[in-house]
């Protein structure tokens, strides 16, 4: 593995890489992003720090169209639950979204269950609240649910984004699959992680926070059992307590969640807004 040095070398390599098929050397919904990092000299890590020194290094997919393809997962964090169980707000109920989930309105972004969060531009600042029951959707920055639900926690924004200060950011063509098929760099970027944009982006719910979650590979049918077992115990399925049962009972019979990132993710099309040509690596 060719070490990289400092910000100029991890550019020439991109720079090198790119019009070059790269077999796709690792499984699973990671298996590109990791394929890429490795191609790149960078080792796999899972650790809160950046990627390369203050980058973040990022690779997303298209199959024809440059600018269609996956959305961006900027910074992926879980809420405390031990703070969320006070309320009745379990993991289970959390990610089978009947105590948080969302709706589109054009192009407005709605809460519309119990746990909602709003952005405040002057602390800079996530806050989350639990509202009561029936509460109305409010947009992710709307003071409604300051002033009618319960604060429990805030996620500082310079704390979210850690020591990151710029992303690099690859788009690649994907060809086939794990293990014979193929990514393509076809453009890079990179982008600098301004804290004011990034909140701006927050407020106006052009990054928002999704759910990511589903069985692992090999544990859906065992998944859809259990969901069906679940339906004809508890005549209100889907509900708290049909899910409660349900998520324990997989588990119980070995069944795992993966977490794809569970986060705040930045719209494709947002995204490509910044991608400036200035901030293009051309190829060598």
């Amino acid at each position: 593995m060719t070490k990289l040095k400092g910000h100029k070398g991890l550019e020439e390599k991109i720079a090198s890489l790119l019009g070059r098929p790269i077999q796709i050397r690792f499984p699973g919904a990671q298996g590109i992003g990791n394929t890429w990092q490795v191609t790149l000299g960078i080792p796999i890590g899972s650790k809160s720090a950046p990627d390369w020194q203050d980058i973040e290094v990022k690779c997303l997919t298209f199959e024809r169209n440059l600018k269609q393809g996956t959305d961006l997962t900027l910074v992926t964090r879980t809420p405390d639950w031990e703070k969320l169980r006070t309320f009745g707000i379990t993991q289970a109920s959390f990610f089978h979204q009947i105590d948080y989930s969302y709706i589109h309105r054009g192009r407005s972004l709605f809460f519309t269950r119990r746990l909602r969060y709003i952005v405040s531009r002057d602390s800079r600042s996530i806050d989350w609240y639990v509202v009561p029951e029936g509460f109305p959707p409010t947009e992710p920055y709307s003071k409604a649910p300051a002033n009618v639900g319960t604060h429990v926690f805030s996620w500082k924004i310079e704390e979210l984004l850690g020591k990151i200060r710029r992303l690099s950011i690859t788009l690649v063509k994907k060809k086939g699959n794990y293990p014979s098929g193929t990514i393509t760099p076809a453009r890079s970027y990179v982008v600098n992680m301004f804290q004011e944009k990034f909140t701006e982006l927050l407020y106006e719910g052009s990054i928002r926070y999704e759910l990511r979650r589903s069985p692992e590979k090999g544990f859906s049918i065992l998944w859809n059992k259990t969901e069906t077992e679940a339906s004809k115990k508890y005549g209100g399925h889907p509900c708290r307590d049909s899910w409660e049962w349900a998520d324990s009972e997989f588990e119980k019979s070995g069944g795992k969640w993966h977490d794809h990132g569970t986060g705040f993710r930045l719209r494709r099309p947002v995204l490509n807004s910044l991608l400036a040509l200035v901030d293009e690596i051309l190829p060598k």
